[in-house]
């Protein structure tokens, strides 16, 4: 199933078509143990990411809006496509590129973990993320 793939490595992205054969090589692409999945807002791509994601100190935060995504993603991404009428994925559109991808990355800040609070580094601004808890 077509998918592309975003990681992060030594604050360079990488972006890479990638093909999802079972549910494990999710695991492999986002490089966790545990992950979830959001979708766009007309739900036609799926987001799968580490779903401990803005748990690990200094994952880049990342917004997709020009994906249509409402709310930014930390860490590694897989897109795929949306959903069939069995809840089964989607590969993703062809009409969705590797430079696509690419250029919808608005790097946002960095998760951060100091004095047992989660922050996010936000325009070189720590803002508490957890104020309300």
């Amino acid at each position: 199933m077509r998918a592309i793939s975003v990681r992060f490595k030594d604050g360079i992205s990488i972006v890479e078509e990638v093909d999802i054969k079972s549910y494990k090589d999710y695991y492999k692409y986002l490089e966790c143990d545990c992950f979830d999945v959001a979708m766009n807002k007309d739900r036609t791509i799926s987001a799968f990411v580490d779903d401990s994601g803005l748990l690990i100190s200094d994952n880049p935060v990342c917004d997709y809006g020009t994906l249509g995504f409402y709310e930014p993603l930390a860490g590694n991404v897989v897109f795929a496509g949306g959903v069939d009428s069995d809840g089964d994925t989607l590969p993703l559109s062809e009409d969705i590129s590797v430079m696509m991808v690419s250029n919808a990355i608005d790097l946002i800040g960095f998760t951060r973990w100091k004095k047992e609070k989660w922050l996010l580094l936000r325009n070189m601004q720590l803002i508490d993320v957890l104020k309300d808890y």
